[in-house]
Parts: structure tokens; sequence; C-alpha cells
């Protein structure tokens, strides 16, 4: 793993946030009950079209950062077991506690040192938000 998987895990954080979450509200409302995670919310809406609040799009560049440069500086090299895109999903699932992840068993005997960067890592995302295209907020956790 080098710092030029930066890009990829991040895009994997985001799309593990996006599948494993699910919208609290959507302009104050509770969001359809069709709508069970922020890919089916945004698939709706068209993902393209939804704009991701900067402080939140921040956040997570710079958990994806710091991963990856714990991991380069402890000599691990997740991407032997998985693609970096792959380890940004696991990122998000191990530090957000979904049963699954790094320690699952994908990452071999390095599994549990990437949970233990992972856990230390640990970010919450409560209040942040995003719009729809027509500009409705969209509270991602409570």
């Amino acid at each position: 793993m080098n710092m030029s998987d930066r890009a990829d895990v991040y895009n994997g954080l985001l799309d593990g946030m996006m599948w494993a979450e699910g919208p609290v509200s959507v302009n104050g409302a509770p969001p359809d009950p069709e709508d069970l995670s922020f890919k089916d919310f945004f698939d709706k809406q068209g993902a393209a079209n939804i704009p991701i609040d900067p402080s939140l799009e921040l956040r997570l560049s710079n958990v994806a950062y710091a991963f990856v440069e714990a991991c380069v500086q402890e000599g691990l090299d997740p991407v032997e077991y998985n693609s970096a895109y792959l380890v940004g999903v696991d990122l998000w699932l191990t530090t957000h506690g979904h049963g699954t992840g790094f320690w699952a068993g994908d990452y071999g005997e390095i599994g549990d040192r990437l949970t233990e960067i992972a856990d230390r890592m640990h970010f919450d995302f409560y209040g942040a938000s995003i719009e729809t295209e027509d500009g409705d907020p969209v509270v991602l956790m409570d």
C-alpha cells in the first residue's frame, strides 16, 4: 500500500458508508421505508446528483489518508489481499461495528493489526448531511 492508494480508499470508505447506513431524515421528514441504505436512496436520486457536504468529504478524506499513512508506517499492505477500494469499504465496516471488516478473514495474518489501526481511527458522522438534487437536506446520522 502506498499514498497513491488514498483516493481508492476514500471512494471505498464513501461507498461503504452509503451501502451500510441509511438516511435518518429527508427535508426534516422520515425517509421513504424503501430507502434502506444510502445506496438505495442515492440510486433513486441519481448518485452523481447528490452533493456531499464539504465537511463530510474532508473528514472522510482525512480518515482515508490517516489510515493509509498508518499502514505505510507499520509496513502493512492490505492491497495484497484486496483492492484499495475494498480496503476503504472494510475500513467503514470495521470502524462502525457492522459485524465484518478487516478481522473477518480476507486479510490473513494482518487482519487483526488492520482492525487495531481502524479502531484508533473511529469517527462518527452524526449530524453530517448531504442534499438531494432539489436542495432538500438529508441527515445521514442523528
